[in-house]
C-alpha cells in the first residue's frame, strides 16, 4: 500500500543530502499528486504529509519548495475532509510546524488561514494531546 511506501520513504530521510536527493527525484510532486489522487484515503494522506514534514525538518530550504508545489492548500483540504482522523490531523499540524520556522512560509501559511485550521483541529480533537501540543507550537511560531 502507498501509506507503507511513504512511511518507508520518510524513514530514509536522515540528512539534508538524503532529503535533497528525494526532492531532486521529484519527491514533492509525487507526494502532492498522491495526496490529490488518494484524497479519500486518510492514512495515505497522513503518511504523505508526514513525509513532507520530514523533508522540511531535514532541510529547511525545502520548505519553500513545498509551498510552491501547492502543498499548503492540499494539506488544508485533507484536514477539512478528514477532520475526525486524528493521525492525519496530527501529521498535518506537524507539517505546518515544520514550515513555521521560515518567515516566507509563515506568510504563505497566513494567506491560507492555516492557523485557523489548526485551531479548528485542536477544537475538534480536544483529547488528542499530540494535536494540542503541536498546534500550540504552530500558533506561537506562525503568528
Amino acid at each position: 500500500p502507498r501509506s507503507l511506501t511513504f512511511a518507508k520513504l520518510r524513514n530514509l530521510i536522515k540528512s539534508e543530502d538524503e532529503a535533497a536527493a528525494i526532492v531532486n527525484c521529484g519527491g514533492i510532486g509525487t507526494l502532492s499528486n498522491a495526496m490529490i489522487i488518494h484524497s479519500e484515503k486518510p492514512l495515505v494522506l497522513a503518511e504523505a504529509v508526514a513525509t513532507l514534514a520530514e523533508l522540511a525538518w531535514a532541510d529547511s530550504s525545502l520548505c519553500s519548495k513545498t509551498v510552491k508545489a501547492g502543498c499548503i492548500s492540499i494539506v488544508l483540504a485533507a484536514m477539512e475532509r478528514h477532520y475526525a482522523h486524528a493521525t492525519l490531523q496530527q501529521m498535518a499540524i506537524g507539517f505546518f510546524r515544520s514550515l513555521s520556522y521560515d518567515g516566507k512560509c509563515c506568510r504563505s501559511m497566513n494567506e491560507f488561514n492555516t492557523v485557523a485550521a489548526v485551531i479548528l483541529s485542536m477544537y475538534k480533537n480536544p483529547k488528542r494531546v499530540e494535536i494540542i501540543r503541536e498546534g500550540r507550537y504552530v500558533i506561537f511560531d506562525a503568528t
